[in-house]
Protein backbone atom coordinates (compact mmCIF):
# COMPACT_ATOMS: atom_id res chain seq x y z
CA UNK A 1 0.00 0.00 0.00
CA UNK A 2 1.30 3.10 -1.04
CA UNK A 3 2.28 5.75 2.08
CA UNK A 4 2.13 9.04 0.83
CA UNK A 5 3.11 12.25 2.80
CA UNK A 6 3.62 15.77 1.53
CA UNK A 7 5.01 18.62 3.87
CA UNK A 8 5.04 22.24 3.86
CA UNK A 9 2.48 22.54 0.57
CA UNK A 10 3.36 25.33 -1.25
CA UNK A 11 1.82 28.82 -1.43
CA UNK A 12 0.99 31.15 -4.19
CA UNK A 13 4.84 31.25 -5.18
CA UNK A 14 6.69 27.42 -4.97
CA UNK A 15 10.02 28.52 -3.32
CA UNK A 16 12.88 26.49 -2.43
CA UNK A 17 12.61 25.37 1.45
CA UNK A 18 14.24 28.06 3.34
CA UNK A 19 14.93 28.07 7.11
CA UNK A 20 16.22 30.98 8.89
CA UNK A 21 15.41 32.07 12.67
CA UNK A 22 16.18 35.57 13.55
CA UNK A 23 18.07 35.04 16.77
CA UNK A 24 18.01 38.51 19.00
CA UNK A 25 18.86 38.64 22.15
CA UNK A 26 16.44 41.28 23.96
CA UNK A 27 17.06 39.76 27.62
CA UNK A 28 19.16 43.36 28.81
CA UNK A 29 15.80 45.72 27.42
CA UNK A 30 18.26 48.80 29.14
CA UNK A 31 20.58 48.05 25.66
CA UNK A 32 18.23 47.82 22.97
CA UNK A 33 17.52 50.62 20.87
CA UNK A 34 14.18 52.18 19.70
CA UNK A 35 13.08 50.19 17.10
CA UNK A 36 9.81 49.24 14.98
CA UNK A 37 7.83 46.58 13.61
CA UNK A 38 6.30 45.76 9.88
CA UNK A 39 4.99 42.33 9.13
CA UNK A 40 2.16 41.22 6.76
CA UNK A 41 1.63 38.22 4.72
CA UNK A 42 2.88 37.66 0.59
CA UNK A 43 3.90 35.31 -1.63
CA UNK A 44 2.40 32.40 0.21
CA UNK A 45 4.23 33.01 3.35
CA UNK A 46 4.67 36.34 5.45
CA UNK A 47 7.05 39.13 5.47
CA UNK A 48 8.80 40.50 8.89
CA UNK A 49 10.93 43.76 8.89
CA UNK A 50 12.73 45.43 12.03
CA UNK A 51 14.17 48.71 11.65
CA UNK A 52 14.86 52.33 13.13
CA UNK A 53 12.72 54.28 11.69
CA UNK A 54 13.45 58.25 11.47
CA UNK A 55 11.04 60.40 13.63
CA UNK A 56 9.60 61.85 10.65
CA UNK A 57 8.81 58.32 8.89
CA UNK A 58 4.75 57.77 7.82
CA UNK A 59 4.75 54.14 8.91
CA UNK A 60 1.52 53.75 7.25
CA UNK A 61 2.58 55.26 4.18
CA UNK A 62 5.63 53.12 4.24
CA UNK A 63 3.37 49.84 4.82
CA UNK A 64 1.41 50.83 1.95
CA UNK A 65 4.38 50.69 -0.01
CA UNK A 66 5.80 47.57 1.10
CA UNK A 67 2.34 46.24 0.32
CA UNK A 68 2.30 47.01 -3.10
CA UNK A 69 5.79 46.51 -4.14
CA UNK A 70 4.55 43.04 -2.91
CA UNK A 71 1.68 42.66 -4.47
CA UNK A 72 3.73 44.26 -8.42
CA UNK A 73 6.31 40.89 -7.84
CA UNK A 74 3.80 38.33 -7.11
CA UNK A 75 1.64 39.57 -10.21
CA UNK A 76 5.03 39.64 -12.30
CA UNK A 77 6.55 35.78 -11.06
CA UNK A 78 3.55 33.54 -9.37
CA UNK A 79 3.08 30.93 -11.23
CA UNK A 80 0.06 30.17 -9.13
CA UNK A 81 -2.02 33.93 -10.96
CA UNK A 82 -3.13 32.66 -14.26
CA UNK A 83 -2.56 36.12 -15.13
CA UNK A 84 1.24 37.12 -13.62
CA UNK A 85 3.52 37.78 -16.54
CA UNK A 86 5.72 34.24 -16.09
CA UNK A 87 1.99 32.27 -16.59
CA UNK A 88 1.09 34.33 -19.53
CA UNK A 89 4.98 33.20 -21.34
CA UNK A 90 4.52 29.88 -20.03
CA UNK A 91 1.66 29.89 -22.42
CA UNK A 92 3.05 31.84 -25.10
CA UNK A 93 3.05 29.92 -28.48
CA UNK A 94 7.29 29.31 -29.97
CA UNK A 95 8.48 32.91 -31.85
CA UNK A 96 5.44 35.15 -30.26
CA UNK A 97 6.81 37.96 -28.62
CA UNK A 98 5.65 39.42 -25.17
CA UNK A 99 6.79 42.74 -23.26
CA UNK A 100 7.83 41.70 -19.78
CA UNK A 101 8.36 44.44 -17.22
CA UNK A 102 11.91 45.84 -15.36
CA UNK A 103 11.35 43.19 -12.48
CA UNK A 104 10.63 40.24 -15.01
CA UNK A 105 14.14 41.33 -17.20
CA UNK A 106 15.65 41.53 -13.35
CA UNK A 107 14.85 38.53 -12.07
CA UNK A 108 16.25 36.57 -15.61
CA UNK A 109 19.09 37.94 -15.83
CA UNK A 110 20.05 37.17 -12.42
CA UNK A 111 18.62 33.08 -13.57
CA UNK A 112 21.30 33.56 -16.42
CA UNK A 113 24.16 34.37 -14.40
CA UNK A 114 23.45 31.62 -11.75
CA UNK A 115 22.75 29.23 -14.98
CA UNK A 116 25.72 30.23 -16.50
CA UNK A 117 27.91 30.11 -13.35
CA UNK A 118 26.82 26.70 -11.78
CA UNK A 119 27.31 24.84 -15.29
CA UNK A 120 23.04 24.39 -15.53
CA UNK A 121 22.84 23.15 -11.90
CA UNK A 122 20.29 26.24 -11.29
CA UNK A 123 17.95 25.73 -14.57
CA UNK A 124 14.91 28.47 -14.33
CA UNK A 125 12.71 26.02 -17.45
CA UNK A 126 12.42 23.79 -14.57
CA UNK A 127 9.14 24.36 -14.30
CA UNK A 128 7.98 21.54 -16.36
CA UNK A 129 9.58 18.76 -13.97
CA UNK A 130 8.53 20.45 -10.97
CA UNK A 131 4.95 20.59 -11.99
CA UNK A 132 5.35 16.72 -12.93
CA UNK A 133 6.83 15.76 -9.35
CA UNK A 134 3.82 17.38 -7.87
CA UNK A 135 5.77 20.58 -6.05
CA UNK A 136 4.29 23.09 -8.58
CA UNK A 137 0.56 24.92 -9.41
CA UNK A 138 -0.48 21.78 -11.82
CA UNK A 139 -1.25 19.61 -8.70
CA UNK A 140 -3.25 16.66 -9.21
CA UNK A 141 -4.60 13.29 -7.36
CA UNK A 142 -1.58 11.38 -9.59
CA UNK A 143 0.95 13.24 -8.74
CA UNK A 144 0.93 12.26 -4.98
CA UNK A 145 0.02 8.21 -5.32
CA UNK A 146 2.93 7.37 -7.44
CA UNK A 147 6.40 9.02 -9.29
CA UNK A 148 5.90 9.64 -12.55
CA UNK A 149 7.26 7.21 -15.02
CA UNK A 150 10.32 7.03 -16.77
CA UNK A 151 9.03 7.65 -20.41
CA UNK A 152 7.22 11.46 -18.67
CA UNK A 153 10.41 12.87 -16.73
CA UNK A 154 12.49 12.13 -20.48
CA UNK A 155 9.74 14.10 -22.39
CA UNK A 156 10.05 16.98 -19.57
CA UNK A 157 13.85 17.08 -19.83
CA UNK A 158 13.43 17.73 -23.63
CA UNK A 159 11.92 21.30 -22.34
CA UNK A 160 14.48 22.20 -20.36
CA UNK A 161 16.69 24.74 -22.25
CA UNK A 162 17.43 27.98 -21.04
CA UNK A 163 19.32 28.98 -24.16
CA UNK A 164 16.26 28.52 -25.64
CA UNK A 165 14.84 31.58 -24.71
CA UNK A 166 15.41 35.21 -25.93
CA UNK A 167 15.57 38.29 -24.42
CA UNK A 168 15.95 41.47 -26.37
CA UNK A 169 15.35 44.46 -23.92
CA UNK A 170 12.06 44.40 -22.68
CA UNK A 171 10.81 41.43 -25.09
CA UNK A 172 11.40 37.27 -24.53
CA UNK A 173 10.30 34.70 -27.03
CA UNK A 174 11.03 31.13 -27.08
CA UNK A 175 12.35 29.32 -29.84
CA UNK A 176 11.06 25.70 -28.50
CA UNK A 177 8.03 25.21 -26.17
CA UNK A 178 9.55 25.93 -22.54
CA UNK A 179 8.05 27.32 -19.59
CA UNK A 180 9.87 29.22 -16.70
CA UNK A 181 9.28 28.48 -12.55
CA UNK A 182 11.45 31.62 -10.76
CA UNK A 183 10.32 29.83 -7.55
CA UNK A 184 14.38 29.34 -6.34
CA UNK A 185 15.34 33.33 -6.68
CA UNK A 186 11.44 35.75 -6.65
CA UNK A 187 11.34 35.49 -3.23
CA UNK A 188 15.09 36.97 -2.24
CA UNK A 189 14.78 38.97 -5.01
CA UNK A 190 11.78 40.41 -3.50
CA UNK A 191 13.59 41.01 0.17
CA UNK A 192 16.11 43.13 -2.12
CA UNK A 193 13.50 45.43 -3.77
CA UNK A 194 11.86 45.78 -0.21
CA UNK A 195 15.72 46.42 1.59
CA UNK A 196 15.80 49.34 -1.16
CA UNK A 197 12.69 50.94 -0.86
CA UNK A 198 13.55 51.38 2.96
CA UNK A 199 16.35 52.83 2.11
CA UNK A 200 14.39 55.84 0.37
CA UNK A 201 12.32 56.08 2.73
CA UNK A 202 16.11 57.04 4.60
CA UNK A 203 15.93 53.76 7.20
CA UNK A 204 19.30 52.45 7.55
CA UNK A 205 19.44 50.25 10.01
CA UNK A 206 17.09 47.35 9.32
CA UNK A 207 16.48 43.47 8.85
CA UNK A 208 14.02 42.37 5.96
CA UNK A 209 13.13 38.78 5.77
CA UNK A 210 10.36 37.11 3.47
CA UNK A 211 9.71 33.13 4.58
CA UNK A 212 13.27 32.72 5.79
CA UNK A 213 15.13 35.30 3.36
CA UNK A 214 17.07 37.95 5.12
CA UNK A 215 18.79 41.20 4.15
CA UNK A 216 20.56 43.44 6.79
CA UNK A 217 21.82 46.37 7.10
CA UNK A 218 23.43 49.07 9.86
CA UNK A 219 23.20 47.85 13.36
CA UNK A 220 20.56 45.60 15.25
CA UNK A 221 18.31 46.62 18.17
CA UNK A 222 21.27 45.89 20.32
CA UNK A 223 23.32 48.61 18.79
CA UNK A 224 25.68 45.67 17.04
CA UNK A 225 25.55 43.12 13.91
CA UNK A 226 22.22 41.41 13.58
CA UNK A 227 22.56 37.70 14.65
CA UNK A 228 20.69 35.21 12.56
CA UNK A 229 20.65 31.44 13.17
CA UNK A 230 20.79 28.78 10.77
CA UNK A 231 18.17 26.14 11.39
CA UNK A 232 18.13 22.39 12.53
CA UNK A 233 17.11 20.55 9.65
CA UNK A 234 14.61 18.86 11.33
CA UNK A 235 10.76 18.62 10.93
CA UNK A 236 10.10 20.73 14.56
CA UNK A 237 10.64 24.08 13.90
CA UNK A 238 12.57 26.41 15.91
CA UNK A 239 15.75 25.29 17.34
CA UNK A 240 19.33 26.73 16.08
CA UNK A 241 21.63 24.67 14.52
CA UNK A 242 24.27 27.68 13.91
CA UNK A 243 24.42 31.93 14.68
CA UNK A 244 25.43 34.26 11.91
CA UNK A 245 26.16 37.86 12.60
CA UNK A 246 25.16 40.15 9.71
CA UNK A 247 25.34 43.97 8.49
CA UNK A 248 24.94 44.80 5.14
CA UNK A 249 24.64 41.10 3.97
CA UNK A 250 22.34 38.95 2.27
CA UNK A 251 21.31 35.62 3.47
CA UNK A 252 19.45 32.41 2.10
CA UNK A 253 19.28 28.79 2.96
CA UNK A 254 17.40 25.75 0.83
CA UNK A 255 16.86 22.53 2.79
CA UNK A 256 15.31 19.59 1.84
CA UNK A 257 14.00 18.34 5.01
CA UNK A 258 10.53 20.39 5.19
CA UNK A 259 9.08 20.49 1.10
CA UNK A 260 8.82 16.58 0.43
CA UNK A 261 7.10 13.83 -0.50
CA UNK A 262 6.74 9.71 0.60
CA UNK A 263 5.88 7.10 -1.66
CA UNK A 264 6.45 3.76 -0.29
CA UNK A 265 8.62 4.54 2.60
CA UNK A 266 10.85 6.97 -0.32
CA UNK A 267 11.51 10.59 0.42
CA UNK A 268 11.29 12.72 -2.62
CA UNK A 269 12.65 16.13 -1.91
CA UNK A 270 10.83 19.13 -3.92
CA UNK A 271 14.36 20.20 -5.33
CA UNK A 272 14.76 18.91 -8.82
CA UNK A 273 18.08 18.00 -10.67
CA UNK A 274 17.72 19.44 -13.88
CA UNK A 275 20.38 17.11 -15.42
CA UNK A 276 18.49 13.52 -14.22
CA UNK A 277 14.70 14.84 -14.16
CA UNK A 278 14.62 13.31 -10.41
CA UNK A 279 14.82 15.10 -7.26
CA UNK A 280 17.81 15.41 -5.33
CA UNK A 281 19.36 11.91 -3.91
CA UNK A 282 22.26 13.02 -1.61
CA UNK A 283 23.60 13.08 2.06
CA UNK A 284 23.30 17.70 1.83
CA UNK A 285 20.16 18.38 4.12
CA UNK A 286 20.59 22.46 4.17
CA UNK A 287 23.06 25.01 2.36
CA UNK A 288 23.08 28.49 3.68
CA UNK A 289 24.41 31.05 1.48
CA UNK A 290 25.32 34.64 2.30
CA UNK A 291 25.80 37.18 -0.81
CA UNK A 292 25.56 40.49 -1.66
CA UNK A 293 21.88 40.40 -2.34
CA UNK A 294 19.44 38.05 -1.40
CA UNK A 295 18.33 36.91 -5.07
CA UNK A 296 21.82 35.68 -6.08
CA UNK A 297 22.10 33.92 -2.75
CA UNK A 298 18.57 32.17 -3.12
CA UNK A 299 19.58 30.84 -6.34
CA UNK A 300 23.23 29.71 -5.69
CA UNK A 301 21.41 28.02 -2.35
CA UNK A 302 19.56 25.83 -4.85
CA UNK A 303 22.00 25.29 -7.13
CA UNK A 304 24.53 24.06 -4.55
CA UNK A 305 21.56 21.76 -3.21
CA UNK A 306 21.32 20.28 -7.06
CA UNK A 307 25.13 19.54 -6.67
CA UNK A 308 25.48 17.72 -3.67
CA UNK A 309 27.73 18.54 -0.58
CA UNK A 310 30.99 17.33 -2.22
CA UNK A 311 29.98 19.03 -5.87
CA UNK A 312 28.59 21.74 -4.67
CA UNK A 313 31.38 22.71 -1.80
CA UNK A 314 34.00 22.59 -4.73
CA UNK A 315 32.49 25.15 -6.60
CA UNK A 316 31.43 27.82 -4.06
CA UNK A 317 35.36 27.06 -2.99
CA UNK A 318 36.62 27.89 -6.56
CA UNK A 319 33.76 30.72 -7.16
CA UNK A 320 34.82 32.03 -3.64
CA UNK A 321 31.34 31.66 -2.52
CA UNK A 322 30.10 32.04 1.57
CA UNK A 323 28.25 28.75 2.34
CA UNK A 324 27.66 26.59 5.08
CA UNK A 325 26.34 23.09 4.11
CA UNK A 326 24.78 20.90 6.94
CA UNK A 327 24.20 17.33 5.71
CA UNK A 328 23.86 13.85 6.77
CA UNK A 329 26.59 11.60 8.49
CA UNK A 330 25.35 8.41 9.65
CA UNK A 331 22.39 9.09 12.13
CA UNK A 332 23.95 12.80 13.11
CA UNK A 333 24.75 16.15 11.29
CA UNK A 334 28.24 17.15 9.83
CA UNK A 335 29.31 20.14 8.72
CA UNK A 336 31.42 21.95 6.02
CA UNK A 337 31.83 25.68 5.09
CA UNK A 338 34.06 27.99 2.72
CA UNK A 339 36.60 30.26 4.20
CA UNK A 340 34.62 33.22 2.94
CA UNK A 341 31.72 31.70 5.72
CA UNK A 342 34.04 32.34 8.65
CA UNK A 343 33.80 35.96 9.00
CA UNK A 344 30.38 35.25 9.39
CA UNK A 345 30.28 32.83 11.95
CA UNK A 346 29.25 33.59 15.36
CA UNK A 347 30.92 32.16 18.17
Amino acid sequence: MNIIKRCNKAGPVLLASLFLLMACDFSNRESVLAYQKIAGPTMGTSYHITAEFPADLDSTALKAAIDQRLVDINQSMSTYIADSEISQFNHLAVQQAMSVSTDFVKVLLISKQIYQESDGAFNPTIGPLVDLWGFGPALSVENFQKKPAVEHIQAKLSQLDFTALILDVNKIRKLKPLSLDFSAVAKGYAVDEIADLLIRFNVLNYMVEIGGEVMTAGLSPRGVSWRIGIEQPSNVRGKTFKALQLNNAAVATSGDYRNYMEIDGKRYSHTIDPVTGYPVDHKLSSVTVIAKTVAVADAWATAIMVLGQDKGYQLAKSLNLAIYMIYRDGDDFAVKYTAAMQPYLAE
